[in-house]
């Protein structure tokens, strides 16, 4: 029954120039309770089996797709503008769930819906459309590719809140390890083994005994993950990054994809099965709302971490509106959701309505852009658009000087291996505060002594312990903007250097991202100091400050340890030895 409706929805759907998935969907909504379930009772049981299925297979066909090779081949700069691309996202859709009224839970579920587009939707339309060979395409890709990985990790992190409710800080913290050591275990010993299993049973065997043993260690694996407390999806990505290093690889991932989009079909199907229709129409204002605010969102979010990896403007803002299609991996975070009962039907609603409407509206978004950005070019205030182009020259010669100096490049990889040295260890001073902020009766004591709320006390002490490390990141980004200033005008003279313009420009854009860097530190926080005025906030920080330069041998020397224990076992092949 289902496969009957679901090719008759994706025939009509296809022949009317719209997306199969929405066929699916759509198939989903006339099979669930409110229209044929009426008549025709399924069993659930079975068709969420038959659709764990369908997510297993298509994370496993992600994880070949991923395959580390690829990964080297798109570069840094499609890890630096996803991360900074969904980070900006995650705080928008958290933001925009609060706007509306959600709870804790639902807005973190919304803010992660958000955060990821459809890389077999957005892939489709680009073919459909003839645009597969623009100059735009290959940093979708890249940025696709590590969407798709952020997204596993997202799912994962999540699984907390399906419990019910918010978690214990102590108990994320403990999540967050376990994935930690059982992805860096997976890869060290899977690296070894899957390979070289994969590559004996291709040579030796026939390709059908090779897809059983593929699948099966897929599956296997997803259920290792499972019996840890993890997502399905983890072990059965993991397990396809690690059979796509095999010789054998990109045979698996063919013969994959005809059982992958069955039991896809199924799973989208499944989706639309918790759908009630009249929730659609009730909700649709909302889904409207989440679709337009997705649409900006993203094609603007694309645009700034496109532009921060070097990417011209141009492109960067053809990619993000190449971009604006609500993902697969997002239908099975808010799937996980409404089946835990921990985001409302009519949430679920509004988001697989949101998503129909951003798959509608991507070919014509694709279509128009260029239009879009001549009319957005043609709108800007007159100097705004002429320090745009300064810098966007600026940054093309960069990007061309760079390409013949070797010497210049190892520097600025090696400042940015710092920095992300630095953001490992201010991510891990964070995690203190939310550990502090988790088990508040540590900090009773002291918070009742200056009569100030815990969370202050918590903020303070990361404030002073991350001193070194915004010294340390402050000095590394300004290292950078003299490469690159140097890179422009042939001068190695930093006293000559730091009076040009071009210096100025790059280090303007390198204190907007060093504020960024220190507005990050509020994050843990903001939901527990939103009882005071902004200016005591600044109060807070400044203290903060204080306490870490009035201490600073002591956290300078921790500081310095712990950076040093991170790179011991890292071969640095500049050159450079870890901080002493």
């Amino acid at each position: 029954m289902i496969m009957i409706v679901a090719g008759i929805c994706s025939v009509l759907f296809t022949r009317l120039k719209f997306p199969a998935v929405i066929g699916y969907i759509v198939a989903g909504m006339f099979l669930g309770p409110s229209i044929l379930g009426k008549v025709v009772v399924f069993n659930m049981d079975t068709v969420n089996f038959l659709a764990n299925l369908g997510i297993a297979l298509l994370m496993f066909s992600i994880g070949i797709d991923f395959n580390l090779k690829r990964l080297r081949k798109v570069g840094g700069f499609a890890i630096l503008a996803a991360t900074v691309e969904i980070g900006l996202m995650f705080t928008i859709g958290y933001i925009l769930g609060t706007a509306l009224g959600l709870g804790f839970t639902e807005s973190v579920f919304l803010a992660a819906v958000m955060s990821i587009s459809s890389t077999a939707v957005i892939i489709k339309v680009l073919a459909d459309t003839g645009n597969l060979d623009k100059d735009f395409v290959e940093p979708i890709i890249g940025l696709l590719i590590v969407e798709d990985l952020l997204g596993v990790v997202i799912l994962t992190l999540t699984s907390p809140l399906l419990t019910g409710g918010v978690p214990e800080m102590s108990t994320t913290v403990g999540i967050v390890a376990i994935i930690m050591l059982f992805i860096g275990f997976s890869l060290l010993l899977g690296l070894a083994v899957v390979p070289y299993v994969i590559d004996h049973v291709g040579k030796s065997y026939s390709s059908e005994t090779l897809l059983l043993v593929a699948l099966g260690m897929a599956l296997g694996f997803s259920l290792v993950a499972v019996s840890l407390g993890l997502s399905i999806a983890i072990g059965a990505f993991l397990m396809g990054v690690l059979v796509s290093q095999s010789r054998y690889g990109e045979a698996v991932g063919i013969k994959i994809v005809p059982l992958k989009e069955v039991f896809l079909a199924v799973f989208f199907v499944s989706v639309g099965m918790l759908v009630d229709p009249m929730l659609v129409l009730t909700g649709l204002p909302i889904a409207i709302i989440i679709a337009l605010v997705f649409i900006a969102g993203k094609t603007f979010s694309v645009t700034i971490g496109l532009y921060a990896a070097n990417i011209s403007g141009r492109t960067a803002f053809l990619a993000g509106a190449g971009m604006v299609a609500i993902g697969e991996v997002s239908f099975v975070i808010a799937n996980s959701g409404v089946q835990a009962g921990v985001i409302s039907q009519a949430l679920y609603s509004s988001i697989i309505g949101a998503a129909i409407l951003t798959m509608v509206i991507l070919p014509l978004s694709i279509k128009n852009s260029q239009k879009e950005l001549d009319w957005l070019m043609g709108h800007l205030p007159r100097p705004f658009l002429a320090s745009l182009k300064a810098v966007e020259g600026v940054r093309a010669e960069v990007r061309t000087k760079l390409s013949y100096s070797a010497e210049k490049r190892r520097d600025i990889r090696r400042q940015l291996f710092w920095i992300f040295v630095d953001f490992t260890i201010f991510i891990m001073i964070q995690i203190f505060g939310i550990i502090l902020l988790g088990a508040s009766s540590l900090l009773k004591p002291v918070a009742n002594l200056l009569h100030i709320g815990g969370s202050v006390v918590a903020l303070v002490l990361c404030v002073a312990l991350a001193l070194p490390v915004f010294y340390d990141i402050h000095n590394r980004l300004r290292n950078i903007v003299t490469v690159l200033a140097t890179a422009v005008v042939d001068d190695k003279s930093y006293q000559t250097i730091s009076n040009t313009y071009v210096f100025r420009v790059f280090n303007r854009l390198a204190r907007v991202f060093f504020v960024l860097i220190l507005l990050f530190t509020l994050v843990p926080f903001g939901y527990v100091l939103g009882e005071y005025q902004s200016v005591w906030v600044l109060v807070f920080i400044g203290l903060g400050a204080i306490l870490g330069y009035l201490i600073w041998d002591v956290v300078g020397s921790s500081y310095r340890i712990v950076s040093v224990a991170l790179t011991r076992n890292l071969e640095d092949k500049e050159g450079e030895k870890p901080k002493q």
